[in-house]
């Protein structure tokens, strides 16, 4: 790793640890990630720019570009709430580009992985046993919330 790609390396590494350790457990917890992720793209956008990525990125943007084209074509009638879904989409592309230039350490997203685990444990444990509910439900809904913690598990 060279002493320019440190930083950027840094954050990607950085936006892949709080999106296994936030996701599940956290309010929201997968945009802290998200949102570190399109700092860095925009502040390092300078570098990535000068790199060709491979032909598959570039089709995975386009496919991400056409998505967002279609959940804004799609919401038209929602006003100015239809600039939400099909935006995320949108700002997914300089994300890739910047995450293929600037690839995150492996060991960054296993190090969020129990982290994440232990919280979405005690949330279930709090809504179970401190709320008394029948299921825990995350900050979603029960079957999206233990989807999700299956898949974090």
């Amino acid at each position: 790793m060279t002493e320019n790609s440190r930083i950027p390396v840094a954050m990607t590494s950085l936006a892949a640890f709080l999106l296994a350790a936030l996701a599940v457990w956290v309010p929201s917890g997968y945009s802290y990630g998200a949102a570190l992720l399109l700092l860095g793209a925009l502040c390092f956008a300078p570098r990535w720019l000068r790199q060709r990525p491979e032909p598959a990125t570039v089709w995975l943007a386009l496919l991400l570009v056409g998505m967002g084209c279609m959940w804004f074509l799609l919401s038209l009638d929602q006003g100015a709430a239809r600039w939400d879904k099909g935006g995320k989409w949108l700002l997914g592309v300089p994300c890739l580009f910047f995450i293929v230039a600037y690839p995150p350490q492996p060991r960054a997203f296993a190090a969020g992985l129990p982290i994440g685990c232990i919280g979405m444990g005690g949330v279930a444990l709090w809504q179970t046993w401190g709320q008394g509910l029948e299921r825990a439900t995350g900050f979603t809904n029960a079957i999206q919330w233990g989807n999700a913690a299956l898949l974090l598990a």
